[in-house]
């Protein structure tokens, strides 16, 4: 599910000069929050400031995607883009997007429309869901059989695989980093990227499942946690000589 980030930044950085896009003026970024009560991935950002960040493509904020106007995008490469990602449905709260969106009625239907106007102790929006009709929401893509995602906790996931042919490629939609680790059993799986998303060789065939994980590399909290208590020392010591 793609989740429209809200900030208060102008995150229009790449058009026309002397437009910025809407801002959303409550300190609120609810994707947070839904995500946790939902137990969901989403194609979104819950930080103020993402527009120059290495994944900024993952998102879309205020209107505005890499930095660009909804609006100045072809249709057939945001259409590309949902299916690359296995997005069905789109949750959108800014004008721009919406009316992107609703202008293209082949595509998209609105299936549930947000009126917080009566809501107390926040500014009144116009929310709206909308259902991508050419959706492919697989969240992993193999020719032959198919597979499914599991996100145990940020750091593991499991991939089922049913009915595969070795030797195959499986793309699974998720960011790809070189830190991630895969293991059939006690074998590991070479991983690579495949437009940015992690891909591997499929190790067997018929019904198997490949364990996910992200090292979390215990060792630079610990260099993190000194050099914070370094720099308070340090700040400390220069307060007290002055």
């Amino acid at each position: 599910m793609l989740f429209e980030a809200q900030g208060g930044w102008n995150y229009a950085t790449e058009t026309n000069p002397g437009r910025t896009s809407e801002k959303w003026s409550d300190d609120v970024h609810l994707v947070g929050v839904v995500a946790d009560e939902a137990a969901k991935n989403f194609f979104s950002v819950n930080t103020e400031g993402f527009h120059p960040s290495l994944f900024r493509g993952n998102t879309f904020i205020d209107g505005t995607y890499k930095g660009r106007f909804l609006s100045e995008y072809p249709q057939e490469e945001i259409k590309a883009l949902l299916r690359r990602w296995g997005i069905r449905y789109l949750v959108l709260w800014i004008e721009e997007a919406r009316h992107y969106f609703a202008a293209q009625p082949g595509s998209y239907t609105r299936i549930w429309r947000i009126d917080s106007s009566k809501t107390q102790g926040f500014e009144p929006v116009q929310g709206e869901i909308y259902e991508f009709l050419q959706a492919d929401p697989r969240s992993v893509v193999v020719f032959n059989g198919s597979g499914d995602l599991e996100t145990r906790d940020y750091f593991s996931k499991l991939v089922r695989l049913r009915r595969v042919v070795r030797g195959e490629k499986v793309v699974v939609r998720t960011n790809y980093s070189p830190a991630w680790r895969a293991y059939q059993g006690n074998n590991e799986i070479g991983l690579f990227s495949v437009d940015g998303q992690l891909a591997f060789v499929c190790p067997k065939d018929g019904n198997t499942i490949i364990s996910l994980y992200f090292p979390k590399y215990r060792f630079l909290i610990i260099i993190a946690l000194v050099s914070l208590a370094l720099c308070f020392f340090l700040s400390r010591k220069r307060r007290v000589g002055t």
